[in-house]
This record gives C-alpha cells, sequence and structure tokens, in this order.
C-alpha cells in the first residue's frame, strides 16, 4: 500500500456527519470531547491512520462545521508529507492573518518551496505571468485562492522577481480587504 501515494505530498480528508462513512466524523469529534488536539483527533481516524502508514506526519484543518439542527456536521482536513510542512506553515499564517482582518497581507513564495513550479523550463525566457499563473495551480495557490474568497480580500499585486546572479527566484503577493 505504501507504493500507492510515493510522491503525493498530500491526502485529503472529507468527513460528514450523514449516513454515508460517518464515522471519521464521528472519531475525530469524540476525540475532540474527549480533549485530544485536532491533530491528534485527525490521526486518531480510520483516514488518520492510513495517512500515517503512508508517511504523512502532520494534518492542517481546512473547514469545520460542528453538527447542529441546520446544519450537517463537517470536517476537511489535508494530511501532508514532511517535505511540503513550509507550504502548510504558509496557508496557515494566511489563514490567521486574515481571520484577524489585517488591511493589507504581503506574502513571498521562495524556490525552496516550490522548487518544480521555479524549475529550469522556467526561468529559460518564460515570462513571470506565466509562472504567477502556475503558482495558482497548486495546493498552495488553490487554498490561498479559497481563503480570498473566505475573508473579502483581493490580489493588488503579483510579481515575480528573480535574481540569476544570486539564484533566487520568488513571487510576492499583496492581498488586500
Amino acid at each position: 500500500m505504501r507504493n500507492v501515494f510515493p510522491d503525493a505530498p498530500y491526502m485529503r480528508g472529507y468527513w460528514t456527519n450523514n449516513h454515508y462513512q460517518k464515522d471519521n466524523y464521528e472519531t475525530f469529534r469524540e476525540s475532540i470531547n474527549n480533549g485530544a488536539s485536532f491533530e491528534q483527533a485527525a490521526f486518531a481516524t480510520h483516514t488518520g491512520k492510513v495517512a500515517k502508514s503512508l508517511g504523512f506526519n502532520g494534518v492542517y484543518l481546512k473547514e469545520e462545521f460542528p453538527h447542529s439542527r441546520s446544519i450537517q456536521g463537517l470536517v476537511e482536513v489535508l494530511f501532508y508529507r514532511d517535505s511540503v510542512k513550509k507550504d502548510v506553515e504558509l496557508i496557515h499564517s494566511v489563514k490567521y492573518r486574515m481571520e484577524m482582518q489585517e488591511p493589507a497581507i504581503d506574502l513571498i513564495i521562495n524556490r525552496d518551496m516550490h522548487p518544480d513550479l521555479f524549475g529550469p523550463a522556467h526561468m529559460k525566457g518564460v515570462n513571470s505571468e506565466l509562472i504567477a499563473l502556475d503558482f495558482w495551480k497548486t495546493i498552495v495557490g488553490n487554498e490561498l485562492y479559497k481563503l480570498l474568497e473566505k475573508y473579502n480580500y483581493e490580489i493588488n499585486r503579483q510579481e515575480f522577481h528573480s535574481l540569476e546572479n544570486l539564484n533566487e527566484h520568488h513571487i510576492t503577493l499583496g492581498l488586500v480587504r
């Protein structure tokens, strides 16, 4: 089974309390109610145990809506490998800053976070707009886009910087409310 996802950096968990596969949701909520941390509760689920056995050592909470009379319970997580920990920390940091309603947020996405995005094919005469567009196809770009919509932020600046002599490349994003 370990060879099923040898290179996948993330594994998604989407759990509800409806009649279809509610065991993950129930295990998660029960663990939380018994004092477990979010991470402990996520890894206590069946999906979490499988993720751990496949080498996914971290978990990020994307959404949680506890069950109420009017809302079906929902938990959505991303299990991730150590190799993408910086990506997840960036997403988490931006989410926190948006929840705190910071009026402006500047982000720098470095080459060491996304070596594929800043690979040799991109560095040889490709314009910066294409690199920035490719960024939005990554899991980080996709999650940031969802956060922009959820918290009503907009991109007011998107720049690509390349200092070839220093082998330094990064994308700068300016976000405003």
